[in-house]
């Protein structure tokens, strides 16, 4: 798949640098949205190709442009949601490292936070992701607040951290949660 990957990322950018000099001459905008297009496809098959940890520093990178551009325009810009799913990010990255108990639950909390993770990795602008299912994701934790390992790997903060994430997505499922 990455090879297909790095096939269909050099042909597309060999067909729009071809036709780049061509909006120049001709300036139809036919041309000017097939460039559009064959823009966009690319970023996504650059984004698919990088590794976890090159997403996840490129979306540190675009929360600290979007701070320094609010600081510089003097607006108030709320970017509550897009740290909340950096933060969360990197406490999944971690729990990861730590979860090798093999009992059902923790079986079961690797599998959502792994979703979790590949939900957030799959699309490079944030208002474009989805995220775990609320109602999965809280039973779980819930269910197992009494297991010994819940306060020694800080499943606390794993849950508050994507409850605030969640909370503050603008396209959450459930509006109703407040």
């Amino acid at each position: 798949m990455v090879t297909n990957n790095k096939v269909q990322l050099e042909v597309l950018s060999a067909q729009y640098e071809k036709l780049l000099p061509l909006v120049d001459k001709d300036g139809t905008d036919s041309i000017k949205q097939e460039l559009f297009l064959l823009k966009r496809i690319i970023d996504d098959l650059v984004w698919s190709s990088l590794e976890d940890d090159a997403k996840q520093q490129k979306r540190k990178a675009m929360l600290s442009i979007m701070d320094k551009w609010s600081y510089e325009e003097g607006s108030n810009l709320n970017a509550s949601y897009e740290k909340s799913v950096v933060e969360l990010y990197d406490c999944i990255e971690e729990m990861l490292n730590e979860l090798t108990d093999e009992s059902v639950f923790f079986e079961r909390l690797k599998a959502i936070i792994l979703i979790e993770k590949i939900f957030i990795n799959e699309q490079k602008e944030f208002n474009k992701m989805r995220h775990m299912d609320f109602y999965i994701w809280t039973n779980l934790l819930s269910e197992n607040k009494q297991n010994d390992k819940y306060s020694t790997l800080n499943l606390e903060k794993l849950d508050t951290l994507f409850k605030q994430m969640y909370l503050s997505w603008p396209k959450r499922p459930y509006k109703e949660i407040q």
